[in-house]
């Protein structure tokens, strides 16, 4: 360990009490003239209380993928409480993910992020006409898809605003007809970006689970936000082909060890799918991929997966609304990066007898919330690391979305998680 390890400390803070100190947080200094969440950035922001240049936040290559779920938790915060201001942030929000769609030339493109001002390095190109102000990162992904999708989703089954759902067909629309139209792929100037592959399958032969949950909610939210017949001909099309039941083998481990970002892109993907499918049958192909996480995740405190599997499975997950609740009570009140050293937790919690790809050593169970390393969405890292980050020295703080989105969440669904 190089770095500085900090002890760890459990929050004494009420949830909701917690939710206002991320939303301050964030309103503060996460979020970036356009409306895109500036989810990591240098310590001395929280120091100075005033907005830093854009270059002191770096390359943010997530930038549309963390945005969307911010969008996803302003509707459900503001289906919680009914709250004037934070419908104008969503719709804010919603308006600067299409802007992250309109830089780039091509429509139903999404770039990875955005900003007024010249590239300031090689990965960043100058927006097209009428945006030759802003300049973009391309080489967008199915990640960037798949949570981007989510939020809009979100928003259209949460709010009845008519702005807002105007914004989220202007988005959705242009999306599904740039997949259909690439043969399922992600493309730039017609290249296909290096993680741009939608196909339905691996090889040919096995099921892509998170492809499938990225065209499938990318079809049916376009059918819905516009009510043009192609799109819901797309969705049609895939539903005949059986494409409901692939989606659940996005969830996967091979000897005990799975990929956590995967796990959370086919969870948000069946929850948005689920938030608008009506028919029974086809509902119940979209509930059996998500008993089938469950059941990989189900003890991790993992309070985003256990709030979604409560919300549409209910009785059939038993647990499921307290341990997104015990999760959300150990969720700290800070991000910062420090070096994460959890090895005395190993003879309390058990060593795996495999090692983590990296070839350090993993829990049996999962490390509690408080003491898992920071990180820009905290339901994506696994939770068995024991050591991580070990040059970190608390110059990088990152904000609560990952906190915000359950919260509201639950909250939003009628629930009272404080009680």
């Amino acid at each position: 360990m190089t770095g500085v390890v900090r002890p760890p400390e459990i929050p004494l803070a009420t949830l909701g009490e917690k939710a206002g100190i991320w939303q301050r947080d964030l309103e503060n200094h996460h979020l970036s003239p356009e409306g895109l969440l500036l989810y990591d950035g240098p310590t001395e922001a929280r120091q100075l209380g005033a907005p830093l240049p854009r270059i002191r936040y770096g390359g943010l290559s997530d930038q549309a993928a963390w945005t969307g779920c911010l969008l996803a938790a302003e509707a459900w915060r503001h289906a919680a409480t009914g709250e004037e201001d934070v419908l104008v942030a969503a719709r804010r929000r919603a308006s600067a993910l299409l802007l992250l769609q309109r830089v780039t030339g091509e429509p139903g493109y999404v770039a990875r992020s955005a900003f007024e001002g010249p590239p300031f390095d090689a990965r960043f190109q100058r927006g097209a006409p009428p945006f030759e102000r802003f300049s973009f990162r391309g080489e967008s992904s199915r990640d960037q898809y798949a949570m981007v999708l989510f939020g809009f989703t979100t928003a259209l089954a949460r709010a009845s605003d008519e702005e807002l759902r105007r914004e989220v067909a202007a988005a959705v629309g242009p999306i599904s007809d740039h997949i259909f139209s690439n043969d399922l792929e992600i493309r730039e100037k017609g290249r296909r970006t290096t993680h741009g592959n939608l196909s339905g399958r691996v090889l040919g032969l096995f099921a892509n689970g998170v492809n499938a949950g990225v065209v499938l909610l990318a079809a049916k939210v376009a059918a819905e936000a516009t009510g043009e017949e192609r799109h819901a001909r797309r969705y049609a099309d895939l539903v005949r082909d059986g494409w409901p039941g692939r989606v659940g083998s996005g969830f996967y481990r091979i000897l005990g060890i799975g990929n956590f970002d995967n796990d959370n892109m086919t969870l948000l993907c069946l929850d948005g799918l689920l938030s608008l499918e009506k028919d029974p049958e086809i509902r119940e192909a979209y509930l059996a991929g998500l008993e089938r996480g469950w059941g990989m995740v189900r003890g991790n405190a993992n309070a985003l997966f256990a709030a979604i599997v409560h919300r549409h499975l209910g009785a059939r997950a038993p647990g499921a609304f307290e341990e997104a609740v015990g999760s959300l009570r150990l969720f700290p009140t800070e991000k910062i990066r420090y070096a994460t050293d959890n090895r005395d937790l190993l003879p309390i919690l058990g060593r795996r007898c495999l090692p983590g790809t990296d070839f350090r050593a993993r829990t049996k169970r999962a490390v509690p919330v408080h003491r898992r390393p920071a990180g820009s969405f905290i339901w994506t890292s696994d939770p068995f690391r024991v050591v991580e980050d070990p040059g970190a020295r608390g110059t990088s703080e990152f904000a609560g979305v990952d906190y915000l989105l359950p919260y509201w969440m639950l909250r939003g669904s009628g629930l009272r998680p404080e009680d």
